[in-house]
């Protein structure tokens, strides 16, 4: 590949104000998904930015469709709860979950094989009963900083780009 040795000036451009928030989170993995869940159910207006068709991330997109225990490594104390557990439960009313006991296997006691489609649906569930407004296909592209502090973020999708306050 050739070093490039031309460039060219971008001119500057009004951008619309396409929503205005108390928080945006941009990337729509689970914890980032769960991250704009809990912020939504404490009462922020939220939004959250994720560059591909749907939420989840790795364990949707790629397919990773086992997730650990909940539970300490000998099963005596479960030390993940919250949006986990109930993803895990609203799966579980799919049959979309299945429950797998490995403490023979020297693991930690128990793990969960996903359907990772059914994941898909969940987490687009729990965001829109949730209030968060979604953008998905939507790009981070920039911070947007007025008066030396992070007012909002450019991004860009099939509408063009945009500024969310």
């Amino acid at each position: 590949m050739q070093k490039a040795t031309k460039t060219i000036i971008e001119p500057a451009r009004e951008l619309l104000v396409i929503y205005e928030t108390d928080l945006c989170v941009v990337g729509g993995s689970c914890t980032g998904t769960f991250a704009a869940l809990r912020a939504a159910r404490l009462g922020l207006r939220v939004a959250i930015v994720e560059g591909q068709n749907c939420f989840g991330g790795v364990a949707t997109n790629a397919m990773v469709n086992i997730w650990h225990s909940l539970y300490d490594t000998d099963g005596s104390n479960q030390i993940i709860a919250g949006l986990t557990e109930e993803a895990i439960d609203r799966l579980k009313k799919r049959k979309a979950v299945t429950v797998k006991d490995s403490q023979n296997q020297g693991h930690s006691p128990m793990y969960f094989i996903l359907n990772t489609d059914e994941l898909k649906i969940e987490l687009d569930e729990m965001v829109t009963e949730g209030g968060v407004q979604p953008f998905l296909h939507t790009l981070f592209c920039a911070p947007y900083v007025k008066d030396g502090e992070l007012a909002g973020i450019i991004v860009e999708n099939k509408d063009g780009r945009g500024v969310i306050l």
